[in-house]
């Protein structure tokens, strides 16, 4: 399904989370694609070719994040998983202050945080949900999940919103298409 999409939409990068990793590595990608992983191997960045020299930035343990150059200006991208199980408040410190590192640099973040919030398509909200809306609102971020989106989650008779992707301006938002 990811080849498939991938050669629908030719991203240059994809951010994954949850995925099948063996040594290490994400398994089942060709050998010409570049690849990154947070330490605990459940979120995931993969750059493909177009990708312009994707610089490392950081593997933590919820996290991994790269820079690239979009349009001469820094973006960081950052790819973060959060199990349903755990406290999300570790995720979103080691994000926080990857972010304030970055000193006010544009970033991107593709995230499963397993948080409800009607403002990335749920019907419903729990505490997970407002500890993110807090966290978005804090680095005066933005979601770019848009209202009536299909779930990216679906499995039998179960759906969710379960991913959101996060951007630090306005510009971002406004050449975005989620």
């Amino acid at each position: 399904m990811l080849a498939k999409t991938a050669k629908k939409e030719l991203p240059d990068i994809i951010l994954v989370q949850e995925p099948y990793v063996k040594d290490n590595k994400i398994e089942g990608l060709p050998g010409y694609l570049k690849s990154w992983l947070s330490k605990n191997n459940k979120a995931g960045i993969i750059a493909l070719p177009t990708c312009n020299n994707p610089i490392f930035l950081l593997s933590g343990n919820y996290i991994v994040a790269i820079k690239i150059q979009v349009n001469s200006s820094p973006l960081s991208i950052i790819s973060s998983y959060s199990s349903p199980y755990c406290e999300i408040d570790q995720n979103l410190n080691e994000t926080s202050n990857l972010i304030t590192s970055l000193q006010g640099e544009d970033y991107l973040i593709g995230a499963d945080l397993n948080a409800h919030s009607q403002s990335w398509g749920y019907s419903d909200f729990d505490t997970r949900g407002e500890k993110v809306l807090n966290f978005i609102s804090s680095l005066n971020s933005q979601p770019l999940n848009t209202l009536g989106a299909l779930p990216s989650y679906e499995q039998r008779n179960t759906k969710g919103w379960k991913d959101v992707t996060i951007v630090s301006s306005t510009d971002l938002v406004n050449n975005s298409n989620w």
